[in-house]
């Protein structure tokens, strides 16, 4: 990846985030910081943001700050750089010498993609691969391209407090997120929760 700098304390990384999210926030119904940040690490290196933009309106005023040069895009790879512009799903950019990658959500998935993106799941600690694995083998719903589904059916999820109820845990803060937290999904006699009271639809809709 591109490198967009030495590592920020947090206190930096929080007050980028905020003015950004300033300059971007109107074009959304929420926004949310995420990543490490969120999770009160003392050092950060990217910042991450979850959006739920009001249609395209988020993306066009990213593009207008391209072309005005508040912002560059993004470079990836060592070899060949390039950018990760991802039509309306995710962009990587920079802004003020800073690194901040926005992804999207919507109403029904919002507060599963802000769980995904809090993490953590690095070198030191995996834990929300081990959450998705228990999923995977143990729960009545699976996640399916950025979605909650259980069968055909949807699973609406707005925020995290709905999510950590179909994984069938209290809320856990996202400084105390770690594998050894989510260690209950592994136990053979852990209940689940129950999708059904959250079903919106039959099929399985496009993000866009």
């Amino acid at each position: 990846m591109s490198k967009t700098g030495a590592p920020m304390v947090l206190a930096e990384a929080l007050s980028l985030a905020s003015e950004f999210i300033a300059l971007v926030g109107a074009q959304c119904d929420k926004i949310s910081v995420a990543g490490s940040a969120r999770r009160n690490k003392p050092m950060v290196n990217d910042i991450e943001i979850v959006a739920q933009p009001k249609g395209g309106a988020l993306w066009g005023l990213l593009d207008d700050m391209v072309k005005k040069g508040i912002i560059t895009k993004a470079l990836y790879g060592d070899v060949s750089p390039t950018p990760r512009w991802n039509g309306q799903k995710y962009r990587g950019l920079v802004y003020k010498g800073r690194r901040i990658e926005i992804f999207c959500g919507d109403e029904h998935n919002y507060g599963y993609q802000l769980w995904l993106r809090t993490g953590p799941d690095n070198q030191t600690d995996r834990a929300n691969t081990f959450v998705v694995t228990q999923i995977k083998y143990k729960s009545p719903i699976s996640l399916v391209e950025g979605r909650v589904m259980m069968g055909s059916r949807q699973v609406s999820v707005p925020d995290e407090h709905v999510w950590f109820g179909l994984l069938g845990l209290d809320f856990i803060h996202p400084s105390k997120r770690t594998e050894s937290a989510y260690k209950a999904l592994a136990n053979p006699n852990h209940q689940w929760g129950d999708p059904v009271p959250h079903f919106i639809s039959d099929l399985q809709p496009k993000l866009f």
